[in-house]
Parts: C-alpha cells; sequence; structure tokens
C-alpha cells in the first residue's frame, strides 16, 4: 500500500498582545481590577515610576515558540491564580509585556 502523504498543518503564530489581552482578561474574569498604568519594580519603558511601582515574581519569557506552544500564556495565567492566592482580590493587577527583553509580568500593586 502507498504511503499516505503528510499534510503539515501552518503554525498558528501567537503575537504577545494576544497573550497579554488573554491574560489581562482572565484577571478580571477573577473580579480583580486590571491597571494598565502598573510598572514592574517602577520600572518601564517610559521610565521610573514611584506612584504605580508594582510587584511581581518571576517574569515569563515571551519567546516566540513558548508564545506558540501555549507556556507563556499557562505561566501568566499561574501567576494570576498565585497572586490571588497570596493577596486575594482586593489588588490591582495587569499583565505588562516588555518589549526589550521579551518578557511578561503579572503586576499586582
Amino acid at each position: 500500500p502507498q504511503p499516505k502523504p503528510t499534510t503539515t498543518q501552518p503554525v498558528k503564530h501567537v503575537t504577545p498582545q494576544e497573550v497579554q489581552n488573554e491574560v489581562n482578561a482572565y484577571i478580571r474574569s477573577k473580579g480583580v481590577k486590571v491597571d494598565p498604568t502598573l510598572l514592574p519594580g517602577g520600572y518601564g519603558d517610559i521610565g521610573y515610576n514611584t506612584e504605580h511601582a508594582a510587584g511581581y515574581y518571576v517574569p515569563t519569557s515571551g519567546r516566540q515558540d513558548h508564545l506558540d506552544s501555549g507556556r507563556t500564556l499557562e505561566l501568566c495565567k499561574e501567576d494570576v491564580d498565585l497572586n490571588i492566592l497570596e493577596l486575594g482580590t482586593n489588588v490591582s493587577m495587569y499583565c505588562y509585556y516588555n518589549t526589550s527583553n521579551e518578557d511578561f509580568y503579572v503586576l499586582y500593586f
């Protein structure tokens, strides 16, 4: 018998913005306020910011293979759940994407 021809499915490339939007929607779905003014550790793309300097656990890699496989999304959602477990829902959170190092930060304040 002839071997079946193999067809390769095109890889769907997931953008950082898609992951960021999905994580922020997940935060909102948990009853937590999403605050896009938060910046990691006081530093962000716009410089030092003390008013909205937020904490975070560990940055999550935004490598393309991690985005495509769903690993980045999974780890960011785990961070959200961990924050809620530790801090409750009476906080502000934001999934921040740093374009310079391609890392995601689930921030809390």
